[in-house]
């Protein structure tokens, strides 16, 4: 029993320093007509609801289009885009989705001379076209996902000092004409198959960037899941934020900050 509380002691303090590093955490200021309620970021016309949640790794900038009207809503992928910076990039792909399965299944050799059973298995694919305009029905919602606001971290002199070592702890603040980062969605859609075009765009611009330690943002705990609580420790972020998101970083020599891939 000594044994086994030395090896979890052990394991507990090897995971716990797995946990050092910093985070270059993002807030973002969303246009006033998008408001924060709950653990939402929310825009709201007279036919639907937008509703973001931007707390991830990157910044998830993809939306939940909530239909509030008694008819179909019909959402115009292929003239929606994320713009980021002045650059516009496409909801709408022109892909195709593939989807495989196999299914095992028996066969018995009735004339061998020992009756065994053999498994095989049957491949099946199926495939999709994507849509160019995705239908959403009354009192329902549909998610457009795509991209991530930012994915490399945010490099600036200011985040290391005249040793040119990390600056752990350091908030850089911004406004809307120096913000480094502005994007929007354009988002286009009608109400019922011939309806007249509405045009939505919802901005954003980032107004500060931190460098937090972990342990500043960060708890571990012993997760409880069905009444079992886990041995091992778990990495939880303090006050998780849909106006904010987060880069896990590390730190190397010179103090330049890179992602954890």
């Amino acid at each position: 029993m000594k044994s086994k509380s030395i090896i979890i002691c052990l394991l507990t303090m090897i995971f716990s320093s797995c946990t050092y590093g910093v985070y270059q955490v993002y807030k973002v200021v969303p246009d006033s007509n998008i408001v924060q309620k709950e653990n939402n970021l929310v825009y709201e016309d007279n036919n639907c609801k937008i509703i973001y949640d931007l707390w991830s790794e990157g910044g998830d900038i993809g939306f939940l289009l909530y239909n509030k009207t008694s008819s179909n809503i019909y959402l115009n992928v292929e003239e929606s885009f994320f713009i980021v910076n002045g650059i516009a990039y496409n909801y709408f792909k022109n892909r195709t989705f593939s989807n495989s399965s196999n299914q095992a299944i028996a066969l018995t050799y009735k004339y061998s001379s020992f009756n065994s059973n053999n498994m095989t298995s049957i491949g099946e694919t199926t495939s999709r076209i994507e849509e160019k305009i995705i239908i959403i029905p009354p009192s329902s919602g549909k998610y457009l996902r795509e991209y991530k606001i930012q994915e490399e971290e945010f490099k600036n002199c200011d985040f290391v000092d005249e040793l040119g070592n990390s600056k752990k702890s350091k908030t850089l603040i911004f406004d809307k004409s120096n913000s480094p980062i502005k994007c929007s969605n354009k988002i286009k859609y009608t109400v019922g198959k011939n309806g007249q075009d509405i045009d939505i765009e919802n901005s954003f611009y980032i107004s500060e960037i931190s460098n937090c330690p972990a342990e500043e943002i960060t708890d571990l705990i012993y997760k409880n899941k069905c009444g079992r609580t886990d041995q091992f420790l778990t990495e939880q972020f303090k006050n998780p934020s849909p106006n904010k998101f987060y880069i896990k970083l590390t730190s190397i020599n010179k103090g330049y900050i890179y992602p954890i891939k």
